[in-house]
């Protein structure tokens, strides 16, 4: 078989020949979208009047809650999120009606003939907020095992703290941007930038109010993701079939990039309190902890966030006693969503916050206070999981021999006697992180593989091509696959 480059899609990027949604020449009759977005964070809405954007030259039609066919709803693991807010704004930047136009400038210009009569109404931006007003999606989530204020009561040393974590920015390459063309049998075919096909299919077919086999998704590569063309694009995509379905004809939805930052959600800023019992060596006794998290507008992902952020509480550590609540905060901002990581990092960032003030109370390095901790093989974590092939301690031993890590303290120490007012760092870290899903349903895959006879072989996935060179991956089949295809004399 021929050699693979290491990076199948490489030359086309850096040649500038590789294709995008947005990169496809306009087709005939085409139409351009955009949107009216809420000019305040929390409101009622007592009255949209459309007449002015509807009469302007260029305008084919201005669409609202009103115009749905079917259910005014994309709201997935809950039914909180509507396409098109009816009687409340829940955050600024949400699109309160869609403009088709003959070209963008002409949308663009409409869109702000567009008259809301509104109440404002008190926003909620902060976790602090959110918890005082008990403005939760959800019941709080708990983990618990052992008796840990008796741990924390009888342990050697006891530190509280608080920790918190900011919101960031996506910031991939490619916009949110769809492509809607109306076909044959009265199908709406999708070009698309999304990380889930089956969730734009679905939510479309809904809110069209037809069958999801009329429905066709196609995603030819995105621009980067990292989360933020998970849910986040489910929006723009229905948006876009909207227009196709109502108008008949192809409709374009491309956000700008200070669009794309203003109306989106973000990784969600986590609070957290804890409390951690421990002895004189630095082994961890008790571990007792709140995770907060701001979810924005509307669930979105944000229970799976918070879930994923409880069970990464721990890190690589045992702990005997172990309390972890979760509580999953509304505000007024756009729902905050996936990001690298889902809710990991945050739970990370906090146990090793503890650590870390440890090694300073007990003026001890904090590489041997997290091998003291690390899991053995037989230990239990606190959500039931029994720890086997524990490498996290070989790990970071090997580690720390690679980097010559003593070498690098005494350097350290070093520049940070001699500068005043500039001083470096050093740190080795394990990091536990689970690869499966916490819906259990969506931990399965599969792939179509075709063998076509001049010998060239297509392999089809759910997978989604986002610059992690996922056609690479497919290109590299695995060894029984290998050796069925073999077989085939055209191959060999």
């Amino acid at each position: 078989m021929a050699k693979l480059p290491w990076h199948i899609n490489g030359p086309l990027h850096v040649s500038g020949r590789s294709r995008f949604v947005g990169d496809e020449a306009p087709l005939s009759g085409m139409l351009y979208a955009k949107f009216f977005f809420s000019p305040v964070a929390h409101a009622k809405i007592i009255k949209l009047d459309l007449s002015a954007a509807q009469a302007f030259p260029g305008v084919y039609a201005v669409y609202g809650a009103q115009d749905v066919p079917g259910q005014n709803m994309i709201g997935h693991v809950m039914k909180d999120e509507p396409l098109f807010p009816i009687d409340e704004i829940m955050f600024h930047g949400q699109p309160l009606a869609m403009i088709l136009a003959e070209d963008e400038s002409i949308a663009e210009a409409a869109a702000r003939l567009l008259i809301l009569e509104y109440e404002e109404l008190p926003p909620v931006f902060s976790i602090e907020e959110a918890e005082r007003l008990q403005h939760w999606y959800i019941p709080e989530r708990k983990i618990a095992r052992g008796d840990v204020d008796e741990a924390l009561n009888k342990a050697r040393y006891t530190i509280h703290g608080q920790s918190s974590t900011g919101g960031q920015e996506h910031f991939y390459m490619e916009s949110q941007r769809t492509r809607a063309i109306p076909c044959d049998h009265d199908l709406i075919h999708l070009l698309c930038a999304t990380q889930s096909t089956m969730e734009v299919q679905e939510i479309t077919a809904k809110v069209l109010g037809i069958a999801a086999h009329r429905v066709v998704v196609e995603v030819p590569r995105l621009g980067g993701a990292f989360g933020g063309k998970e849910r986040s694009a489910t929006i723009w995509a229905v948006m876009a079939a909207l227009g196709a379905f109502l108008s008949g004809r192809p409709v374009q939805v491309l956000l700008t990039r200070d669009e794309d930052m203003r109306v989106t959600g973000k990784r969600h800023p986590f609070l957290s309190k804890w409390k951690i019992g421990f002895d004189e060596d630095g082994k961890i006794a008790a571990w007792d902890i709140e995770l907060m998290c701001n979810g924005g507008a509307y669930v979105d992902l944000s229970i799976a966030i918070l879930e994923r952020a409880m069970f990464h509480a721990e890190n690589c550590y045992h702990i005997p006693a172990v309390r972890i609540k979760g509580r999953a905060c509304r505000t007024n901002l756009p729902p905050n969503t996936a990001f690298r990581g889902f809710g990991g990092p945050q739970g990370i960032f906090t146990i090793e916050s503890a650590l870390g003030q440890i090694a300073r109370k007990l003026n001890k390095d904090p590489l041997e206070i997290r091998k003291l901790n690390c899991y053995r093989d037989g230990d239990i974590t606190p959500y039931g999981q029994k720890i086997s092939e524990a490498s996290a301690l070989d790990m970071l031993e090997l580690v720390a021999q690679a980097a010559d890590y003593q070498k690098l303290i005494h350097e350290v120490e070093g520049f940070n006697s001699s500068h005043e007012h500039h001083k470096q760092g050093l740190g080795i870290m394990p990091v536990k992180f689970g690869i499966s899903f916490t819906t259990a349903l969506m931990n399965q895959g599969s792939a179509l593989i075709w063998v076509y006879i001049d010998g060239s072989v297509s392999v089809s996935t759910g997978g989604v091509e986002m610059g992690q060179e996922l056609n690479l991956t497919e290109s590299q089949l695995s060894p029984p696959t290998m050796k069925i295809l073999n077989k085939i004399p055209s191959i060999k």
